[in-house]
Parts: structure tokens; C-alpha cells; sequence
């Protein structure tokens, strides 16, 4: 009976420690900070008419599409291999842009929003292949 009453205590002991750890380790992600964060969503480019590109973001199901409306510096447009990417937060974008008529693209990113545009890496002879943000 000794062994039964301890073995019951030891059993209940453990499965108290399990439900702790459970509701530690929620699964529920809250996004701190930043109100305009962009996590959830999906960025891409799009060909326009005029042969231009554009990026955009929408939800994972392809709703609430928006452009971003992203002002480069005088004299640059994006590059012909843009892929544009999403940081983990969802704070920022990369992309590749360079001076018009050139091949060449040197790393860019913004906010969300297009804002704070700012030059980041010099390609300078180098490929850029915009992949995943770390």
C-alpha cells in the first residue's frame, strides 16, 4: 500500500510539472511594439504595364493586396532580379535597386510602409540573391 500511496504522489508531482511547462511555453506569438507590423504576410513584386515593378504585400490568402509605395533616390530603379524580402518581425524590406539603365543592384531595405529608404551594401561587383532575412 506504501508503494501505491508514493507511487500516486510521484505520478501526480510530474503531471503538475507538465501542465506548468504547457502553459509556459504558449504557442500564442504577440506582436510587441511596432503597430504596423507586417507578420502574416506575404511581399512580392509585380510587373506592371509599363515595364516597371512594383512591390507588394497581402495576406496569406491573397487578400488586402497593397502596393508599397516605396520612393527611390533620384537616378535609381530597382534591379531586374528584385525579390523582394520581408524581415522576421515584419518591420522592414530588402530589395535590390541600382542606377537606371544599369545592371547592377546594391541592397536596399525600408519600413513597411516604403518609408526610410536607405542603401545598405554596395554590390560592387558581387551578386546579391535576396533569399531569407536572419
Amino acid at each position: 500500500m506504501k508503494k501505491l500511496l508514493m507511487g500516486s504522489v510521484v505520478l501526480t508531482a510530474f503531471a503538475i510539472s507538465i501542465s506548468l511547462i504547457q502553459m509556459s511555453c504558449s504557442k500564442e506569438a504577440l506582436a510587441q511594439g511596432n503597430s504596423t507590423s507586417q507578420i502574416g504576410k506575404v511581399i512580392f513584386k509585380k510587373m506592371i504595364s509599363n515595364g516597371g515593378v512594383e512591390i507588394w504585400t497581402c495576406n496569406y490568402d491573397g487578400t488586402s493586396a497593397a502596393k508599397v509605395n516605396i520612393t527611390l533616390p533620384s537616378g535609381v530603379t530597382y534591379s531586374d532580379d528584385m525579390n523582394p524580402v520581408m524581415s522576421p518581425n515584419g518591420q522592414k524590406i530588402f530589395f535590390t535597386a541600382g542606377a537606371t539603365g544599369s545592371f547592377k543592384g546594391d541592397l536596399y531595405n525600408c519600413n513597411t510602409d516604403g518609408s526610410s529608404v536607405t542603401k545598405i551594401h554596395d554590390r560592387a561587383g558581387g551578386n546579391i540573391i535576396l533569399g531569407a532575412a536572419y
